[in-house]
């Protein structure tokens, strides 16, 4: 197995839960791929390298996580999407439980400011254009505007879902995949709610995957980089940085796109990725948002999380701590950022003036996703390889904690199979 993330953690525990010798080798320090904490010595805390919003229809991953003992999870009942903008200030979408999702979902977006009968008739429109085929290369935006699809429920509502679901805006993100988002996401209240971590992913997360690693015998190499990879059919040689050489009977890729290309000498495969940017904040002020996490509305921050709030039980430093994530994004200027993100907290926060930090931390990830895209002509590989990574097509899930968990255990099934 060579990866450490969730699809890497996934497939080497199936493996070895089933009795198959197993080794992971993962280039990091640490375990949990982009799923991560550091340890920030300023506060004091464990921080994670950004806050991870799940969804209900998360089926395969939360499967996962009870079965593993991770169990710090905190979810709504139903679904309610807090929202903010400078002109309406707070509002939320708040489901009924006790109609079917598709009409709770319709009456409750009509029941926003700026909504109407216009917004309930194109939510219903939606429901039913989301089960139909979709032209290929057709962008969401241009889905949209087919559908006639009103501006303030695409601004409110269903650009949002693009950003948090596809880490990319709706005027290149492919309709078929939203579409399929859409599909799952709205399924059912269960699947609609969302949920969040209560602790540090480094100790609520993985830490629990750790253990039942070494608890199923699988053997770990961190800080382990592989330098090449021989694609022999029977048994593919890896070489580790140290020179040394290791032949197994299957290998595993659990890595993105890119990096597979990179180890396996692939020079005309390319792999569209997004950004993600993070900005943590510390403030000394005793303030909290009305909800854990609020979206943001023609806003620099597209989520903000209330991270004191979320993780009420985790060890705290005396400083209120917040995030506000930028999706598909990356920061030209940070120190300007940094004012403008405060700014636009100080008011939701309902402060007449600015809130002056009293710690930042920015955490950029340049490569956070690989986008929806028709890829290149794949790589051929022997039977003895098997690639997990991250590379979603049209049509397909865009990547998630969810789809990261579904690769692991579809290869760990192939090999159950072939065996």
């Amino acid at each position: 197995m060579i990866g450490g993330g969730l699809a890497g953690l996934s497939c080497a525990l199936h493996l070895a839960e089933h009795g198959i010798d197993t080794e992971l080798f993962e280039a990091a320090p640490r375990l949990g791929g982009r799923t991560c904490s550091f340890h920030d010595q300023t506060t004091n805390e464990w921080v994670d390298n950004g806050p991870h919003l799940l969804i209900g229809a998360y089926r395969h991953a939360r499967e996962f996580f009870a079965r593993h003992g991770v169990t710090c999870l905190a979810w709504q009942p139903h679904l309610s999407l807090p929202l903010w903008d400078a002109r309406r200030g707070h509002f939320s979408l708040d489901t009924r439980p006790w109609l079917p999702l598709p009409l709770s979902l319709a009456w409750a977006t009509s029941r926003l400011p700026d909504h109407g009968a216009a917004t309930l008739l194109a939510m219903l429109r939606l429901a039913a254009a989301m089960r139909r085929p979709l032209p290929e290369g057709q962008a969401v935006s241009a889905w949209l505007h087919t559908l006639h699809i009103p501006y303030p429920l695409q601004r409110d509502l269903l650009h949002p879902l693009c950003l948090g679901a596809m880490n990319e805006p709706p005027h290149t993100a492919p309709a078929a995949s939203f579409a399929h988002v859409l599909r799952e996401a709205f399924a059912s209240h269960e699947a609609a709610r969302l949920g969040w971590f209560t602790r540090p992913l480094s100790h609520g997360l993985v830490d629990p995957l750790t253990h039942a690693l070494h608890h199923h015998g699988v053997r770990l190499h961190l800080s382990c980089r592989i330098n090449a990879l021989q694609p022999r059919d029977r048994h593919p040689t890896l070489t580790l940085r140290s020179g040394e050489t290791r032949r197994f009977g299957r290998v595993v890729l659990a890595m993105p796109a890119h990096a597979r290309d990179r180890l396996l000498g692939i020079t005309d495969a390319r792999s569209e990725t997004r950004p993600i940017t993070n900005v943590h904040l510390w403030f000394d002020e005793d303030v909290q948002l009305p909800r854990p996490l609020v979206g943001g509305i023609d806003t620099l921050g597209h989520w903000f999380f209330d991270i004191s709030q979320q993780m009420p039980d985790a060890p705290r430093g005396r400083f209120r701590h917040f995030c506000a994530v930028v999706s598909a994004d990356s920061p030209d200027a940070p120190q300007a950022w940094t004012e403008r993100l405060c700014g636009e907290l100080s008011r939701m926060l309902g402060r007449q003036s600015a809130l002056s930090p009293r710690h930042v931390r920015l955490v950029h990830e340049q490569r956070a996703t690989t986008v929806v895209r028709t890829a290149a002509t794949p790589p051929t590989l022997p039977a003895s390889i098997l690639d997990a990574g991250e590379q979603p097509q049209p049509g397909q899930l865009p990547a998630t904690i969810e789809t990261a968990v579904m690769r692991g255990l579809a290869a760990a099934e192939s090999i159950l199979d072939s065996m």
